[in-house]
C-alpha cells in the first residue's frame, strides 16, 4: 500500500507527458519538470534536480543503437 500511495502521488504531481508516463490534461512534456519526484510520506513529494550524467556513461549511450528495440 505505501508503494501504490507513493506512485499516485508522484504520478499526480508530475503534470506532464513524459516517457511512459502519459497524461491526457498535460499532453506534452515540461522541462521544469526534468527532475526526480521523491516521495517522503503522505502528501510528501519534492523535486530534485536530476544528476548530470558521467561522461563515461553518456559515451556509452552515444554507442549504442537503438534501432529495432524496444526503448522508452
Amino acid at each position: 500500500m505505501i508503494a501504490a500511495r507513493a506512485t499516485i502521488e508522484t504520478a499526480i504531481e508530475r503534470r506532464e507527458t513524459r516517457g511512459c508516463h502519459n497524461r491526457s490534461d498535460y499532453p506534452e512534456p515540461d522541462d521544469a519538470l526534468r527532475v526526480n519526484l521523491v516521495w517522503s510520506g503522505p502528501g510528501q513529494v519534492v523535486r530534485e534536480p536530476v544528476p548530470e550524467t558521467p561522461p563515461e556513461i553518456a559515451g556509452l549511450v552515444r554507442d549504442v543503437s537503438t534501432i529495432g528495440k524496444l526503448v522508452e
